[in-house]
């Protein structure tokens, strides 16, 4: 971690999921039912050698999911300054006080919290709490990210969580792979560089898809384009594929003269 901007690194051509040998600057999305990705994501968690057991594996990824975590921020008396601040002074040993405070301001301006420097977390608006949890997981996982941070609904508030992310992946050097459940197409496809449709028990890989748009991404722009366009009907139809066979309703269950 150095508290400078950088460009991102081009990840190796021949990358595949479960590759951790050398950790690629990508944000990998995974997209299907809760059960399936849940399955998926404990498996990667297990072969990164993150968690020693499937039991540990599932413990890791239901916390992330469910945000079990955040009940011990609610009741943090700390301010988002001390909060943060606590933690890079843990993770960043090499670091001088000096460098600590400056990736502290980097950090705040990423996730762009300056105003609320000074407050808890028990004090934040629900948007504001979202880019707060995505800069603190940021900050905990050194090597896997799993976060499922992308609920607000006003356009403001995603376009500022999606830049965040992409500020957080600028500020920090270091190769994360970043891994992001989402139901959302469009989400997916602007926030990815490889959209991963998951069975939906099992947790195996139904089809992968990439996406090569290059950084920074404007979503607007992004999403007028025909490559899009073409990348969201592959999606799509891989969607359908996974779960028209259990979704569809037999004729017989279909009483037409009710």
């Amino acid at each position: 971690m150095k508290p400078v901007y950088a460009a991102r690194t081009e990840k190796p051509a021949s990358a595949t999921v479960f590759d951790f040998t050398a950790w690629q600057q990508e944000v990998i999305t995974v997209i299907g039912s809760r059960q399936g990705c849940r399955a998926f994501l404990s498996q990667v968690v297990l072969k990164a050698g993150i968690a020693s057991s499937t039991e540990a594996a599932q413990a890791m990824v239901g916390e992330n999911l469910d945000l079990l975590y955040e009940q011990k921020l609610i009741n943090a008396a700390t301010s988002l300054a001390d909060l943060f601040a606590a933690i890079i002074n843990n993770e960043e040993n090499k670091f001088s006080k000096a460098e600590k405070e400056f990736l502290l301001k980097q950090v705040l301006l990423a996730g762009y919290l300056q105003p609320y420097a000074t407050f808890t977390y028990a004090q934040l608006s629900h948007p504001v709490r979202q880019r707060v949890l995505l800069v603190y997981q940021f900050l905990h996982h050194n090597y896997i990210l799993l976060p499922d941070l992308l609920s607000v609904e006003a356009e403001y508030d995603k376009i500022l969580l999606h830049k965040t992310l992409q500020n957080l992946r600028l500020l920090f050097t270091e190769l994360k792979t970043i891994f992001i459940f989402t139901q959302n197409t469009d989400e997916a496809i602007f926030l990815s560089d490889r959209v991963l449709v998951i069975t939906q028990t099992a947790g195996q890989i139904n089809t992968m898809i990439t996406v090569a748009f290059k950084e920074p991404r404007h979503r607007h722009i992004i999403g007028q384009l025909p490559a899009f366009k073409v990348i969201r009907k592959k999606l799509i139809f891989a969607l359908t594929d996974v779960f028209a066979p259990s979704d569809l309703l037999l004729p017989t269950s279909i009483n037409l003269l009710s």
